[in-house]
């Protein structure tokens, strides 16, 4: 009979250590996981309570878990088994949890019988695909050039990525502090990037969640009037070609399956579809 354990690790060093060669084994699926292991590293989240969970069997190390600060648990592929009895240590603990995500299978059969343990609705919130890019096909883009967003753009890009919020998840309690200060830290990381036109600004993207090998590209957006005319296929193709000259290995990507649109986009550009990934969220019953 297999011999299952379950660690949640105070030192965040020896967490990171731990975890990260694991998790390097399926880069592309992990990149959100191995993103916070990295920014961890960097020293982000000194301030925040985060639960780092390890799940061995018999000796190996078999699954990852993050707990957030905003009570999101992020999932590595886990087995019925692993579930069941990290469930039990959540609830031995009183350990909250609003959201699941990650991959699919592992997130779904967690929803499931986290809803029913603790007598909660999960509402399915957010079914995304995950991509990975390695080379960019040859593509003819639009007029204009992309460019490092600056201070001179800080206002524009709040607005952008509020706007960019609320309508891809209009449940979210972002304020609009909260996209200043995601602005802010993007802008002073060079991480944040702008299709330019006719000298304006038309579309934008940022880097975030580097591994060893990638890097992720998240926050793609295009205010409605300057949509449909090939400006985020030009950012994101060229944004990808910077990351492969001068960042990392790979890159990987995040879009929602509903959005068509998106998916054929980047298919175009060159990602290639790795794996399905969803998010729940907990809800009273009412």
């Amino acid at each position: 009979m297999s011999s299952i354990q379950i660690y949640f690790d105070q030192d965040r060093a020896f967490f990171v250590e731990e975890v990260t060669p694991f998790l390097e084994k399926n880069e592309a699926v992990n990149a959100m996981m191995l993103g916070l292991c990295f920014a961890m590293h960097q020293g982000s989240f000194a301030d925040k309570k985060i639960e780092l969970i390890r799940i061995t069997k018999d000796g190996e190390l078999n699954s990852v878990a993050i707990k957030e600060s905003k009570s999101s648990l992020v999932l590595t592929f886990i087995s019925e088994e692993e579930i069941v009895l990290l469930i039990q240590t959540l609830m031995e603990k009183s350990i909250p949890i609003l959201k699941v995500l990650d991959p699919l299978k592992s997130c779904e059969r967690f929803a499931e019988i986290w809803s029913k343990k603790m007598n909660v609705n999960a509402r399915l919130s957010m079914k995304q695909k995950i991509y990975q890019l390695d080379k960019v096909n040859d593509l003819e883009f639009v007029d204009g050039a992309m460019a490092l967003a600056d201070e001179r753009d800080r206002e524009l890009l709040v607005q952008w990525f509020y706007e960019m919020v609320k309508e891809a998840i209009p449940y979210d309690d972002l304020t609009l502090e909260g996209a200043q200060d995601w602005v802010d830290k993007k802008i002073s990381n060079n991480a944040l990037f702008l299709w330019i036109q006719n000298d304006v600004p038309v579309s934008m993207a940022a880097l975030t969640g580097a591994t060893r090998c990638g890097v992720r590209i998240s926050a793609v957006y295009t205010p409605p009037q300057f949509r449909r005319k090939g400006m985020a296929t030009s950012l994101v193709g060229n944004l990808s070609q910077h990351v492969l000259n001068e960042v990392a290995e790979k890159c990987f990507l995040y879009t929602d399956q509903i959005n068509l649109t998106s998916n054929g986009i980047y298919q175009k550009i060159g990602f290639n579809p790795v794996c399905e990934s969803v998010l729940y969220v907990f809800e009273p019953n009412l």
